[in-house]
């Protein structure tokens, strides 16, 4: 007598965007990222049931192109039905720095005798990417009061989010697995955590979405 295999746990998985590509993507030829098919890969014994993901809208004096190839990944990601992105701000302001030590201008000082004292302040333009940290914390703690999922798997390194990791584990009730995008592991943050995961360069080489996405315009960029 045949029996029916128990149904896999539900699962929502909560990407640090920013965490991601910095920790993970950046420099390898990985960028055009499927999100589904990477969460799929690295929790096979659940069922995703959603992936949120969480970013800002960037802006670049150096590079005026970035803001229009994340446009073009976000439209990539808009296609795949389980991915949701949620948006924080992005603001570059102008504030005063000190040259680090070891400057050109600290070895000049030097070299003409001088005191050494603080390094010569610069003005410098300070990029910023806000809430999007708040708004993932907040959203995995009302998940997982409305009960949406069974296991909360988040995509970060972040340990402004141990706190609600803590929260979601020992007040919902809920699994909690942290999926590591860094080559240094966040120890406060794993501690937190009933399961923690590395992603590997094989999976997000195999997670890849294709050069064109079926039935639209979207392309991959030719460079990121």
């Amino acid at each position: 007598m045949s029996t029916t295999p128990a149904p896999k746990p539900r699962a929502y998985v909560y990407i640090d965007g920013f965490n991601l590509f910095y920790r993970a993507v950046r420099g390898t030829p990985y960028a055009w990222l499927n999100l589904e098919a990477l969460c799929d890969q690295i929790l096979p014994q659940y069922n995703v049931l959603k992936v949120k993901y969480y970013t800002a809208k960037v802006r670049s004096r150096r590079d005026p192109e970035k803001s229009l190839r994340q446009e073009t990944y976000l439209r990539a990601l808009r296609t795949l039905p389980r991915v949701e992105i949620c948006f924080g701000t992005y603001s570059s302001h102008k504030v005063m720095r000190e040259l680090a030590k070891g400057s050109l201008w600290k070895k000049l000082r030097e070299f003409l005798g001088l005191n050494s004292g603080m390094n010569k302040l610069v003005k410098v333009y300070d990029p910023k990417e806000k809430g999007s940290d708040v708004n993932l914390a907040v959203h995995m703690v009302n998940d997982g009061w409305k009960n949406l999922y069974d296991v909360a798997a988040l995509i970060s390194n972040d340990t402004d989010l141990q706190e609600a990791v803590k929260i979601v584990r020992n007040d919902c009730g809920k699994l909690v697995g942290v999926i590591n995008p860094s080559q240094a592991p966040n120890p406060d943050l794993h501690k937190e955590a009933n399961f923690v995961r590395q992603i590997r360069q094989v999976q997000l080489a195999s997670s890849q979405l294709p050069n064109t996405i079926a039935g639209t315009r979207i392309s991959k960029p030719v460079k990121w």
